[in-house]
C-alpha cells in the first residue's frame, strides 16, 4: 500500500504526566537524525515506513518568535561576526596578504578559459610588474 505525501506525517505528542514525548514520523531525514545523531532506537515500525521514538520532553524546544533587530543592532552583529571570523582564521577572509604575495611571485601561471565547451589555455603573466 503506497501512502500519499499528505498521509506521511510527523507527530510530536506529549501530555503533562510522563517526562517523555513520542515522535512518530515517516520522514527519512528525521528518522536518520533521531537514530544516528541522537542515538534513539525506534520503539515501533508500522511496516509502511513510519517509526515511533520516545525522547525526553526537555529535548523538545518551545517555538520562539523571530528576533527583531534594529539596523544598528544588525550592523553591530555583523561587525562581531567579521571579527570572530578573522580571529578564527586570519587567512580565510580578511588577511590574505601572505597568500597574495606568494601568488604574485609565481609568474608562469596559466589561465584557463572556456569557449563553446572547449577549454583553451592561454599563458599570461598574472599580477607581476616588470622590474625594468
Amino acid at each position: 500500500m503506497q501512502l500519499s505525501n499528505e498521509e506521511k506525517e510527523t507527530l510530536i505528542s506529549f501530555d503533562e504526566s510522563p517526562a517523555e514525548a513520542t515522535i512518530f514520523t515517516y520522514n527519512k531525514r528525521w528518522q536518520t537524525r533521531l537514530e544516528k545523531k541522537l542515538g534513539l532506537k525506534p520503539i515501533s515500525d508500522n511496516g509502511h515506513g513510519g517509526r515511533e521514538y520516545h525522547i525526553a520532553k526537555s529535548r523538545i524546544p518551545l517555538p520562539r518568535a523571530p528576533r527583531k533587530l534594529s539596523p544598528e543592532q544588525r550592523e553591530k552583529m555583523g561587525e562581531r561576526l567579521q571579527k570572530a571570523r578573522h580571529q578564527k582564521s586570519p587567512n580565510r577572509l580578511g588577511n590574505n596578504t601572505a597568500i597574495k604575495e606568494s601568488r604574485n611571485e609565481n609568474s608562469n601561471r596559466t589561465k584557463t578559459t572556456c569557449r563553446s565547451g572547449k577549454a583553451q589555455k592561454n599563458k599570461q603573466k598574472v599580477g607581476v610588474a616588470s622590474p625594468h
